[in-house]
C-alpha cells in the first residue's frame, strides 16, 4: 500500500509542478502578446495622428453635423417655419383637388 500511496504523490507533485509551469508559459505568453497589442496600438494612433489628420478632422466634422442636424429651426416672423408651410401648403392642395373633383360631379 506504501508504493500505491508514494506513486499517487509523485503523480500529483508532477501535475502541481506542470501545472506551475504551464502557468508561467501562459503568463510570459499573455506579457508577450501584451507587449505586441500595445505596440500595434501605439502604431495605429501614429499613424492617425501624424498621417491622416485629415480624416480625423473630417470624422469631427461629420459628428458635428449629424449632432446639429436635429436642432430645430427657429422661426423668424417674416415667414411661417418650414413645417407649417407645407402642411399649409398641402391644405391647399388638398382643397383644390377635392374643388376639381366637385365640379366634375358624378
Amino acid at each position: 500500500m506504501g508504493n500505491r500511496l508514494r506513486s499517487a504523490l509523485h503523480s500529483v507533485a508532477g501535475v502541481v509542478v506542470l501545472s506551475r509551469r504551464l502557468e508561467a508559459a501562459s503568463r510570459i505568453f499573455a506579457l508577450h502578446v501584451s507587449i505586441l497589442l500595445a505596440i500595434a496600438c501605439g502604431a495605429l494612433i501614429w499613424l492617425i495622428g501624424r498621417r491622416w489628420f485629415a480624416l480625423a478632422g473630417l470624422i469631427v466634422m461629420a459628428l458635428l453635423i449629424v449632432l446639429f442636424e436635429d436642432v430645430p429651426d427657429f422661426p423668424t416672423d417674416d415667414k411661417p417655419d418650414r413645417k407649417t408651410a407645407r402642411r399649409l401648403k398641402l391644405e391647399q392642395a388638398i382643397a383644390k383637388r377635392e374643388a376639381l373633383l366637385r365640379s366634375k360631379g358624378p
